[in-house]
């Protein structure tokens, strides 16, 4: 038998967003994507309504993207690229 630390979900929870440098103390965690930065698309499309296939799809998360934290989100992928084709 081995010897594992069984943690409570909110345990992990707090040690997954400590592990992406989040603390749910002073950051806004996403709502959308609970901190994790990725999302299930259950349209089967991407972030950015390309084909996705015929299963759910799993993308980066569009209020954040990808940092997990709402008040200090990743650059908007989707709004440089319609910038870098109007140029």
């Amino acid at each position: 038998m081995t010897d594992e630390k069984r943690y409570s979900d909110e345990e992990l929870y707090s040690r997954c967003l400590r592990w992406r440098f989040l603390d749910d103390r002073y950051d806004s965690i996403c709502v959308d994507c609970n901190g994790s930065g990725i999302k299930i698309y259950s349209s089967t499309s991407t972030y950015f309504y390309g084909v996705g296939g015929c299963a759910m799809t799993h993308d980066v998360c569009d209020k954040c993207w990808g940092s997990g934290d709402e008040s200090n989100p990743f650059r908007n992928i989707k709004k440089l690229l319609v910038q870098k084709k109007e140029n």
